[in-house]
């Protein structure tokens, strides 16, 4: 069973750039937990209207008076800063938060901390993590009607990209940029694939793999996409999907027809077929990614089709 949130109701969260796509998130998540949550944007989006609606305090520019009055506000709370690293240092809210020595903590460690009431599925790769999230979310809302998810995009299923109660599962998309992947603990961690990508913050491949290895470590299994061979020869794993292979996998959905609305694919366990599903998506990443979302579903032993 899952566990209640424990997030303490003496701290109030401040956002810097609260409306990026992963920071809205979080923070719609906190203010759904019942936790006051503020933040500063330099734009306003649909995101930043959503959490304003839901009972955020949002600034529109991004300064020491922000935390002042935040301070002023909440005074009975402890503040907890939140930034992601697309917040710099020379950012005049930030620097200011640094000379006062607040207490400032990354987004992952946020998301990380609320992980840990469920029953955790991370979403990890270089490419289709939102899909494969989406397609997760929603599988799992049908067929259990007892998931939660914190995503990078907009899930049709829910209009949003936070949809959090009082749910076994939780499905969490998560953000390998910056190397903060490595700071999550799951039940299970899911990497799609791996490629060299975010040369701002890695030098070559070799740093990705290892931020990869690291967050497929400090998970509890680890579920990979057999058919990427970076993550076939460099991630130790419980479980393997493929859209290839059938013979020593796990979980196999193999295509046989395709057109540009759907997919009609055979799907096996451990080599063994089981059943065949035509799936309303076209395209072969997407028939992976789906294949990856089927697979995390029967690892937890909840049934995709009756």
């Amino acid at each position: 069973m899952h566990r209640e949130i424990t997030l303490p109701d003496n701290y109030h969260y401040h956002f810097i750039g609260i409306g990026g796509i992963g920071m809205s998130a979080i923070a719609m998540a906190l203010l759904k937990k019942g936790c006051s949550v503020s933040g500063s944007d330099l734009i306003d989006n649909a995101q930043i209207n959503k959490l304003r609606i839901s009972g955020a305090i949002i600034f529109k520019s991004q300064d020491f008076r922000n935390i002042n009055f935040i301070e002023e506000k909440y005074f009975s709370k402890q503040l907890i800063v939140v930034i992601s690293s697309a917040i710099k240092k020379t950012n005049k809210e930030l620097a200011y938060c640094l000379k006062n020595k607040l207490s400032i903590k990354h987004r992952s460690e946020i998301l990380s901390s609320i992980m840990q009431a469920y029953t955790s599925i991370a979403i990890a790769g270089t490419h289709g993590k939102t899909s494969t999230s989406t397609f997760l979310s929603t599988l799992l809302d049908l067929c259990t009607n007892n998931s939660s998810s914190i995503i990078g995009g907009i899930q049709p299923i829910y209009n949003s990209n936070s949809h959090i109660k009082d749910t076994k599962y939780l499905v969490a998309e998560i953000d390998e940029s910056d190397g903060s992947a490595s700071n999550y603990i799951s039940n299970l961690a899911v990497i799609n694939n791996i490629d060299f990508d975010h040369c701002d913050f890695y030098s070559n491949i070799d740093e990705v793999i290892s931020t990869f290895k690291k967050f497929a470590y400090n998970s509890q299994e680890c579920l990979i996409n057999y058919d990427c061979k970076k993550t076939r020869l460099n991630i130790p794993c419980d479980y393997r999907w493929s859209i290839k292979e059938i013979k020593g996998i796990e979980y196999s959905l193999i295509p046989e027809e395709m057109s540009h609305l759907n997919t009609i694919a055979k799907y096996y366990e451990n080599g063994k077929l089981i059943d065949s599903f035509i799936i309303p998506i076209p395209g072969l990443h997407n028939l992976s990614n789906i294949a990856g979302a089927i697979a995390v579903c029967r690892i937890n032993k909840i049934k995709t089709k009756d």
